[in-house]
């Protein structure tokens, strides 16, 4: 279930998502919630998520660095002798 609603509710909902039996909450208000023993929430921070995004995009030649692991195509394979391994 997801949260994104203002601050001053937010508890409220948490509270009735409880009730109908939701075991896990994502929230994005911006508020500390409390919960229940049996209930996980995870709260996101807009804020500094976008804060994070914005920093990568002023440096492009870091976002290469972040994206290295992709999987290699086939005939890059074959050029890997077993000696790289």
């Amino acid at each position: 279930m997801v949260i994104a609603v203002p601050a001053r509710v937010a508890q409220k909902v948490l509270n009735q998502i409880m009730s109908a039996g939701i075991k896990a909450v994502l929230n994005f208000a911006p508020a500390s919630l409390s919960a229940r023993l049996d209930v996980k929430v995870k709260t996101v921070d807009l804020t500094t998520s976008l804060e994070s995004l914005s920093y990568y995009l002023a440096r492009p030649q870091m976002s290469a660095v972040t994206n290295h692991r992709r999987k290699p195509k086939v005939e890059e394979l074959s050029e890997v002798s077993e000696h790289d391994w």
